[in-house]
């Protein structure tokens, strides 16, 4: 852990300075940020990415108001980005389209289309009709309106 957060210390300070605006203070000087220390960031970020909590439940954990919450994350899952990048933790593929998601992963597809199989048996469309049956596991007959 204290190598990790050495590597996401150093791409923290990178991404600062690479998306630093024209200021007039110094690096380093003004207000100081509420998370103190890269181990403290570091803990900040993954346990928002593990629970995905609340902001208002990520600030009462951190001492921070949501709208801090808010902008940390904006900040920091982009140094987290660089880190495991980096480290070459992130997975190779990035799902662009349905089909790759289908090539990527066979099996799903097949269950997808069984499920969509079973739910047009389950329902019948009576075309022309307003009034239509509709039939239910849990009930053998239902009248509706579709």
């Amino acid at each position: 852990m204290k190598n990790l957060a050495a590597e996401f210390s150093a791409c923290y300070l990178i991404y600062r300075k690479k998306n630093r605006k024209d200021h007039e203070r110094q690096m380093g000087a003004g207000q100081k940020g509420f998370i103190p220390t890269p181990l403290d960031k570091l803990l900040f970020i993954l346990l928002y990415l593990k629970c995905y909590p609340t902001y208002d439940l990520q600030g009462l954990l951190f001492g921070l108001d949501r709208t801090r919450v808010c902008r940390w994350v904006k900040i920091l899952l982009p140094v987290l980005e660089m880190t495991l990048g980096r480290e070459c933790v992130l997975p190779a593929r990035q799902i662009r389209s349905a089909e790759e998601f289908f090539r990527a992963f066979p099996g799903l597809k097949t269950s997808l289309l069984m499920g969509q199989s079973d739910l047009s048996k389950s329902l019948r469309i009576c075309v022309g009709e307003k009034k239509c049956i509709r039939e239910r596991k849990d009930r053998p007959l239902e009248k509706g309106l579709l």
